[in-house]
């Protein structure tokens, strides 16, 4: 029987962990437009009129920040360096 070893199954960990930020981003994003649209539509009495817009606006923003999340960490090594160079100075 194997022990999971934290060492050598580091790149997993993180590859998990990006996954399961991923999908809280996009989740809370969804919940939160869903919340905001379900109240405007309470207040001020259309029937789903201001949840299909919210909903649809938390879609496009959690994609766009989960796309930023990949980005940021997939940039090359060498990138990052430059960057943490520039702005130290």
């Amino acid at each position: 029987m194997k022990i999971f070893d934290f060492k050598t199954d580091k790149a997993w960990l993180e590859n998990l962990a990006l996954v399961t930020q991923l999908g809280l981003t996009m989740a809370g994003a969804i919940l939160f437009c869903f919340a905001i649209g379900y109240y405007l539509d309470k207040w001020l009495g259309t029937k789903g009129l201001f949840i299909t817009v919210f909903i649809l606006l938390g879609i496009a923003g959690g994609g766009y920040t989960a796309y930023r999340q990949i980005i940021e960490v997939t940039k090359p090594k060498e990138k990052k360096k430059e960057d943490d160079g520039k702005a130290t100075s």
